[in-house]
């Protein structure tokens, strides 16, 4: 089934219908690996999200960026991968996740922020977001 608006069609989303194949051929200069690859949703490598049009399983293309680079490479990194490849398909995407994770010495926590757009079969977009913050687990937290 396929709902328009405009000129445009957009199919449903489904997991059978997902392009796994290679975004682009640029290879990641830090890791020596393609920038986007399709990932497998495997054992404890992430959660399935929903959203208003259904479940999103936690497989999809992914870049990933080293923990040790600056912020003015890891930028670079992210436009070179987002625009040098032209990931994102107008017509082709349907859900967008951004998730990574930032310390906090001050207080001693971490905070998990997680953004996604997903894109409904009519056309329309919606964004979301969710924030976690959570104190760094010691062993000094376990009271004898």
């Amino acid at each position: 089934r396929q709902m328009c608006i405009r000129d445009s069609c957009y199919s449903e989303h489904s997991k059978s219908g997902e392009f796994k194949g290679p975004i682009c051929n640029i290879t990641n200069p830090y890791t020596g690996r393609p920038y986007w690859e399709y990932r497998e949703c495997g054992i404890g490598e992430g959660t399935t999200i929903s959203a208003l049009q259904g479940l999103y399983h936690c497989g999809g293309h992914t870049l990933e960026i080293p923990f040790n680079l600056t912020c003015n490479n890891a930028l670079k990194m992210v436009e070179e991968a987002m625009f040098g490849c032209n990931f994102i398909n107008n017509w082709a995407t349907r859900f967008i996740v951004a998730e990574w994770f930032v310390y906090t010495p001050q207080s001693d926590a971490f905070h998990g922020l997680k953004f996604y757009t997903e894109v409904l079969p009519g056309g329309r977009i919606i964004p979301e977001y969710f924030i976690r913050s959570f104190e760094v687990y010691s062993t000094n937290m376990v009271v004898s």
